[in-house]
C-alpha cells in the first residue's frame, strides 16, 4: 500500500533556536548593512507590478559575518536528516525588515522559471528557513503564511509561529507569504539551504 503523506511531513517548527540577546545580534547589524529594497525572481519588470507583489527591504549576509550561524545551521542540518534533500553545503542567508505596508504576496523561493537566477550553476534552493527576530509586540500583521492542503475554497493557511527566535523550516518548492504589516516593524532571517537541481 502506498504510504500518506500529511502535511505535517512538509515543514518544521523549531522553537526557541536563539534567545532574546543572540535576536538582538542579529538585528543590531542592520545599520551597518547594505540595505536595498526587495526584489522579486521572476519574469516581473514592471516595478510598480513588483512593489504590489513584495515590499521590503533586505541586506545579505554572508555564514562568516552571521552571528550565532552555526546554531541556525546545525538545525536545518537536524531536520535535513530526517528528509534526504541532497544539499552542496551552500547557504544564502538574507535579513529582511517589513515596515508599515510590508508584504510578500503567495510565492515559492524556487521554480523552473527562478533556475537561471541563481548565484551558481547547477545550484538551487532545497530548503526555506524564516527566523522569528522580532518580538510580537513589535508589530502587527506581518504574519508568515505557510500554504496547506487544498479546499474546495483554495488551500489553508498555516500561520508560523511569531516568537522571538522561532524557525520554521519548509522544502523551497512550498507556497507561502508575508501578510502586509500594520503597526511597527518585523525582522527575520531568511535561509536557504541549496544542492542540486530537482529531479523530476
Amino acid at each position: 500500500s502506498r504510504a500518506t503523506v500529511s502535511i505535517n511531513d512538509l515543514y518544521k517548527i523549531r522553537k526557541k533556536v536563539l534567545n532574546e540577546k543572540q535576536c538582538k545580534d542579529i538585528v543590531t547589524l542592520w545599520p551597518h548593512l547594505e540595505s536595498k529594497p526587495a526584489e522579486i525572481y521572476n519574469d516581473v519588470v514592471d516595478k510598480a507590478e513588483e512593489r504590489d507583489f513584495r515590499q521590503g527591504e533586505v541586506a545579505w549576509l554572508t555564514p562568516e559575518s552571521c552571528p550565532h550561524w552555526a546554531r541556525i545551521r546545525d538545525e536545518i542540518t537536524r531536520w535535513n536528516l530526517g528528509k534526504h534533500f541532497i544539499l552542496n553545503g551552500s547557504f544564502s542567508i538574507q535579513l529582511a525588515r517589513y515596515t508599515v505596508g510590508g508584504k510578500f504576496k503567495r510565492h515559492q523561493d524556487i521554480s523552473v522559471k527562478q533556475w537561471s537566477n541563481m548565484a551558481f550553476p547547477y545550484s538551487c534552493r532545497k530548503i526555506s528557513a524564516t527566523l522569528q527576530l522580532s518580538d510580537d509586540k513589535d508589530y502587527e500583521g506581518g504574519d508568515f503564511l505557510f500554504f496547506s492542503k487544498k479546499t474546495e475554497e483554495g488551500s489553508e493557511a498555516l500561520s508560523a509561529p511569531r516568537g522571538k527566535g522561532d524557525m520554521f523550516m519548509f522544502p523551497s518548492y512550498c507556497e507561502h507569504s508575508v501578510e502586509p504589516v500594520t503597526k511597527g516593524e518585523r525582522f527575520s532571517l531568511v535561509i536557504w539551504a541549496e544542492g542540486p537541481y530537482w529531479r523530476s
